[in-house]
């Protein structure tokens, strides 16, 4: 019996959502997934800085002002702009003309005036400088619009962050695709329960579904992935104590192994 005004459904209509979910790799483009310290903009600090108007005593002035602190040594201690050498005295505190004054009372404290001889201390200012180490390309060239610093580049974070798809060949994007959808299946044949794949270098791939919580705190489905790779690896699995005597109600399919 149907409706007059009713519109015929075909039978993949009535087909539950889960039953067509399929992951198409084809428009998707791979991102990396990174901690924020390698995204996000450099923190700053603010430091004192003086003119050096005696090249000749600048390696002087280095080894008479006192170091910096551990947190702002990725910074180099000398800038070399527009034809004019400045140099960080210290990290500067209060406000700033309270710590302009209190910092050259402190330097000149119990010294010679000559002491700083090549330094300018009526140039003393206060600037913002970067307070971490720069950990890609992009955040050491933010950096050096402030100062600069000391930069060693890892060859494989910038290769994730600058090339296509993170540098996956096709075949290992084909690998990803096979893999997620090999999830998505098994995720439907156990009643759209969460599902933990392992595939690792020697093409050895697990895939597994744990119990419901309220059955089984620790049976989840990464729990069982490791039990499994365990006994896969001859190694012993987790103690009956903690998962349970048996794997019952919660499946471990190996769809691959070699080289185990």
């Amino acid at each position: 019996m149907s409706c007059p005004n009713q519109e015929e459904k075909t039978v993949e209509e009535y087909q539950p959502q889960s039953k067509r979910v399929k992951l198409q790799m084809k428009n998707i483009k791979i991102k990396a997934i990174l901690s924020d310290a390698f995204t996000q903009d450099s923190a700053l600090a603010t430091v004192h800085i003086a003119n050096i108007i005696d090249r000749r005593e600048a390696t002087n002035l280095m080894n008479k002002l006192p170091p910096l602190p551990t947190s702002l040594c990725h910074l180099k201690r000398i800038q070399h702009k527009q034809g004019v050498l400045r140099i960080i005295i210290a990290p500067a505190s209060m406000n700033e003309e309270d710590s302009i004054t209190r910092m050259k009372t402190t330097l000149l404290e119990g010294k010679d005036e000559n002491y700083f001889k090549g330094l300018d201390l009526e140039s003393l200012q206060m600037v913002q400088v970067p307070s971490s180490q720069p950990l890609t390309r992009s955040q050491y060239n933010d950096i050096l619009t402030y100062w600069p610093c000391n930069f060693h580049p890892d060859k494989s974070v910038e290769k994730l962050l600058t090339e296509e798809n993170c540098g996956f060949s096709q075949h290992e994007i084909s690998t990803v695709e096979q893999n997620v959808n090999k999830i998505l299946e098994s995720s439907e044949e156990n009643g759209n329960r969460p599902i933990c794949l392992i595939h690792d270098a020697n093409e050895v791939l697990i895939c597994t579904s744990g119990l419901p919580k309220e059955q089984h705190a620790l049976k989840h489905c990464v729990m069982m992935a490791i039990d499994a790779i365990a006994r896969l690896q001859g190694g012993k699995p987790l103690p009956s104590a903690v998962t349970g005597a048996s794997l019952e109600g919660a499946q471990v399919q190996e769809i691959g192994r070699a080289h185990v």
